[in-house]
């Protein structure tokens, strides 16, 4: 620690930049100030590494697709003038070219290679006003997963679907 002697005070400064500051703004000369006591100084310690972060939480793990579905929010629609049948009020069906399509009428379900995979029959028919028709829904459970699959009502061949467009909610329309 230095001092500097100013006009009868001495001002102790602890920085050698803040006293040469001090020193040069008063007409004073340099003398080397009283040691100060010794300070502790602390052990030397090893240098700071934190600590390892925590390993992420599992996420839980995405839900297997089950090994069978369920075939429930497809339909098949009638159109009214002429093709469709409303003399049952609690049963409408298909009438004309369409008069194989009614309630009970066998689906059929196969796999690219033709291979039955599953089974099920119309439901009872509802009539729609707009447009005028009749839909019938379709079910078949239990199917297996395949990449696409033939769908047959009746002796008609609905289509060839894909596994994502088997199971989303569709309609197959008869004219």
């Amino acid at each position: 620690m230095l001092a500097c002697r100013t006009t009868g005070r001495v001002v102790a400064v602890l920085a050698s930049v803040m006293l040469l500051v001090a020193c040069a703004s008063s007409p004073a000369t340099q003398v080397p100030a009283a040691t100060a006591p010794p300070t502790a100084t602390p052990p030397s310690a090893a240098p700071f590494t934190p600590a390892p972060a925590p390993p992420p939480s599992p996420s839980p793990a995405p839900s297997p697709r089950p090994a069978t579905h369920d075939l429930v929010d497809a339909s098949v629609y009638v159109h009214g003038g002429g093709f469709a049948d409303f003399s049952d009020p609690t049963d409408c069906a298909g009438a004309g070219l369409a008069a194989d399509i009614h309630s009970g009428v066998e689906v059929v379900v196969t796999d690219a290679a033709g291979v039955i995979v599953g089974t099920g029959t119309l439901s009872k028919g509802v009539a729609g006003k707009d447009p005028v028709g009749c839909r019938l829904g379709i079910r078949v459970d239990g199917l297996p997963e395949a990449p696409s699959y033939l769908l047959r009502v009746g002796e008609r061949v609905v289509g060839l679907l894909s596994f994502e467009d088997m199971f989303g909610r569709w309609t197959f329309v008869i004219p």
